[in-house]
C-alpha cells in the first residue's frame, strides 16, 4: 500500500500506477509535461513576444494558479487550505517560468515540474 498525502488529509492506495485517483502517472508524469508544454511552451513565449520577462513570467503564473482554481473547490478546502494551496501554485508557476526563461529551453522547468509533482504525490 502507497500512503499519499492528498488535500490535507492521509489517503491510502492499494497501488500507485492504478488509473484511481489519477495514479502516480498522471499525476506527476502527465499533468507536469502537459501543463508546462502549455504555460510555458506557449503562453509564456507568446507573452515573451509582447511583454519583458518580468510582466509575462506574472501572467504565466496568474494563469497557471488559475488553473489550478477549480481543483481547490471540487475538494471542498477550507479557506485556510485554499490560501495555503494557492500560496503554493503561484511562486511555483514564478519559479517555473524563471527556470525556462533562464535555461532557453522547456525540459529544466519540465522535470522539475514532475519531480514537484511526484513529491506531493508521494507525501
Amino acid at each position: 500500500m502507497t500512503a499519499i498525502y492528498e488535500q490535507h488529509s492521509l489517503t491510502i492506495m492499494p497501488d500507485l500506477f492504478t488509473r484511481e485517483r489519477h495514479g502516480f502517472i498522471g499525476v506527476a508524469l502527465i499533468a507536469g509535461v502537459a501543463e508546462e508544454f502549455i504555460f510555458r511552451g506557449y503562453f509564456m513565449n507568446r507573452l515573451l513576444h509582447r511583454y519583458d520577462f518580468m510582466t509575462a513570467n506574472i501572467i504565466q503564473a496568474l494563469l497557471f494558479l488559475g488553473i489550478h482554481l477549480p481543483i481547490y473547490f471540487v475538494g471542498h478546502l477550507s479557506a485556510m487550505g485554499w490560501l495555503n494551496n494557492a500560496l503554493t501554485v503561484l511562486p511555483l508557476g514564478l519559479i517555473f517560468g524563471w527556470v525556462f526563461y533562464r535555461s532557453k529551453n522547456l525540459w529544466p522547468s519540465t522535470i522539475l515540474h514532475c519531480v514537484w509533482d511526484a513529491m506531493m504525490f508521494v507525501l
